[in-house]
């Protein structure tokens, strides 16, 4: 989900679709364990699950959230064509006070609603074991804007990735936001690296920038 815009152009409920190849290059920064535990807070049509499910140190099971009923059926013929096992929830995540699993999730993943923000990714860290990862695709301008300050000293993210492209969410077309791959690993307290990151299939620098993510900043995960 997410992509807060101009109110004449937002979509109901923050909906707007990620990319296919988007997600699937986004999930390959990070080194899943079939073991892990986890959530998508903000399914969609299911674009992260697709993504996990090609992703080869993924284990098969994912749960995930969605805020419209609508959508619960769809999701869950997308579970049985993609092999997945987990739980399908219909609900608004905010609202979901108890966890879903003991302890909480390894990872929690998406593109969650811009608009709700800061609540969120507190949300998200909830749900998220201590030292697991939450990881989504969101404007720049969360990291920066004033009224988030308090918050980002709280919840200093942990990797960033800078995207060089502007991922378009609806009827194919981009806003003029700059928008980044941002993971928050729950207890953090440090720095926050920072690197490009070409997600698009046809960019020349899409291998290469997965390469070095794997060389550099995959050691980084033996504290998750």
């Amino acid at each position: 989900m997410s992509r807060a815009r101009a109110k004449a152009d937002r979509n109901p409920d923050d909906l707007y679709v990620t990319p296919r190849e988007c997600a699937e290059t986004l999930i390959q920064t990070i080194p899943l364990k079939p073991d892990w535990r986890i959530l998508e807070p903000s399914a969609g049509d299911g674009a992260w699950l697709r993504a996990l499910a090609i992703h080869p140190g993924f284990g098969g099971r994912v749960d995930c959230v969605e805020i419209r009923p609508e959508a619960e059926e769809p999701l869950r013929e997308l579970y049985l064509e993609l092999g997945l096992v987990g739980e399908v929830y219909v609900a608004d995540f905010t609202a979901v006070t108890r966890r879903l699993v003991p302890g909480g999730y390894d990872l929690t993943v998406g593109n969650m609603p811009y608009s709700l923000g800061r609540e969120f990714i507190r949300h998200m860290l909830f749900h998220t074991r201590r030292n697991g990862v939450v990881a989504n695709l969101l404007r720049q301008g969360i990291l920066h804007t004033q009224g988030r300050r308090r918050f980002n000293r709280a919840h200093p993210c942990w990797l960033n990735y800078r995207l060089d492209e502007r991922p378009p969410f609806a009827n194919d077309s981009t806003d003029s936001a700059e928008y980044g791959w941002l993971l928050w690993r729950k207890g953090h307290r440090g720095r926050t690296l920072e690197r490009n990151l070409s997600w698009t299939d046809d960019s020349p620098c899409r291998t290469r920038d997965l390469e070095l993510v794997r060389a550099e900043d995959w050691p980084l995960w033996s504290a998750v």
